[in-house]
């Protein structure tokens, strides 16, 4: 084989093992960036921490009233830019301090479209909803929502045990019963699905 062959190569396999961690609008993710970093090793993947780049979009008249930022028309309206901000990065997740929905629920911590493959994950109900929570329990409740997402991103759908890190969860206290690993059943799929 070529130098060059398998320098393209080194180069597809790297990009298909990174993904781009990207903050939204006036988001500062610099205090959870480990946990951030760690969700991404679950998986095997090496994060790309862009957090100079500004990502917005407008808010619709349904955001303004709800003052909540709609997830999905988020993720899509912001498909080009973060293709260009992270040319080559298969995987992208975008950071959020604002309040989320979703079509049909109230409010999401995170939501995934694997298609697009990119994923967008809210702080704000995880570390500002509850009086006296230690910044353990922060960063442990961000690494489990961005690995959550992560997982769906990688093939992963929601799985029935509150343990397991591909729990749905739509409380704090499901967030908290998560342990920040996947079951033996996650596992197995995930290796399935060839990752």
């Amino acid at each position: 084989m070529s130098d060059e062959f398998q320098d393209t190569r080194k180069r597809k396999f790297a990009a298909r093992n990174q993904i781009a961690i990207l903050p939204f609008e006036n988001m500062n993710f610099s205090q959870f960036r480990e946990s951030l970093d760690a969700a991404s090793l679950i998986f095997g993947l090496e994060a790309t921490f862009l957090s100079d780049f500004y990502l917005t979009c407008d808010a619709s008249e349904e955001e303004n009233k709800r003052k909540q930022r709609d997830a999905m028309r988020v993720i899509t309206l912001a498909k080009d830019q973060l293709e260009e901000a992270a040319e080559g990065t298969r995987y992208h997740l975008v950071v959020a301090n604002q309040d989320l929905f979703a079509r049909n629920l109230g409010f999401v911590f995170g939501l995934a479209n694997r298609e697009m493959r990119i994923a967008m994950m809210s702080i704000f109900r995880l570390v500002h909803w509850q009086e006296d929570l230690t910044p353990s329990r922060m960063q442990e409740r961000i690494l489990k929502e961005a690995s959550h997402e992560i997982g769906h991103l990688r093939g992963l759908g929601h799985c029935p045990r509150p343990s397991c890190l591909m729990a749905f969860s739509n409380t704090l206290e499901e967030v908290d019963e998560m342990l920040p690993m996947l079951c033996i059943e996650c596992s197995k799929r995930l290796r399935a699905v060839g990752i």
